[in-house]
């Protein structure tokens, strides 16, 4: 179901920053886990564009289980890790390292990016904060911890980006993974939500993306 290897990326800014000793300390430091390939659709059915996403908007799709989301973020520079065009998009499994707290379909959301606006738990803007406890991850550098209660960074989801097309897959992740923990922990959850022991159930083909905001009732901001 898994195996290890170095994902090649279509991306040369991706492939640099993959060598950054910059990186050392966050998910991207680590060896990828490969899962099955998904590639990236709105809600229409059709081929998400990278250079169409919104810089600074907040999207969410779920992978590699269906139960397990992600956040992905189109940030306003080149990031570790980035694809695209501008070496800007990146994703990280949406759960925290905490308390794997998680935005969850219908629910108030305490897990946030904050892009231009002023986080008062971080103190500054271009973060992402989860706001159970006041961690604070920076996607531009592997999601590493740069404050509050997480002390390990969010797990990089790799993705790989066809620059013939503008189109994006998810392949993998990269860092450590609490998905087992996450299952355990949302057991009952989870099957209300997905369906018992679906919760499990590898995504693979396609992903869709939604909007963070429309996909929950309402973001809690700190």
């Amino acid at each position: 179901m898994k195996r290890r290897g170095f994902i090649k990326l279509c991306s040369t800014a991706a492939v640099t920053a993959a060598l950054s000793p910059s990186m050392l300390g966050t998910a991207l430091a680590a060896e990828p886990v490969l899962y099955k390939r998904a590639k990236l659709m709105d809600r229409a059915g059709k081929p998400i564009k990278a250079s169409q996403l919104a810089v600074g908007e907040e999207y969410v799709f779920h992978y590699p289980y269906n139960s397990t989301p992600v956040l992905l973020l189109r940030l306003d520079k080149p990031a570790n890790g980035g694809v695209g065009r501008d070496g800007g998009l990146v994703a990280f499994c949406a759960v925290c390292t905490h308390q794997m707290q998680y935005p969850r379909k219908g629910d108030a959301n305490l897990f946030n990016y904050y892009h231009t606006e002023k986080s008062s738990a971080a103190e500054r803007s271009g973060v992402i904060v989860c706001c159970a406890h006041n961690s604070v991850f920076d996607p531009a550098q592997g999601a590493k911890v740069l404050g509050g209660q997480a002390t390990h960074p969010l797990t990089a989801i790799a993705l790989e980006y066809d620059a013939a097309t503008d189109e994006v897959y998810a392949v993998g992740t990269r860092g450590q993974e609490i998905y087992e923990d996450f299952f355990k922990a949302y057991k009952q959850v989870l099957n209300e939500d997905y369906g018992r022991g679906q919760y499990k159930t590898l995504v693979e083909g396609q992903a869709p993306v939604s909007l963070l905001k429309e996909f929950v009732s309402m973001q809690v901001r700190c």
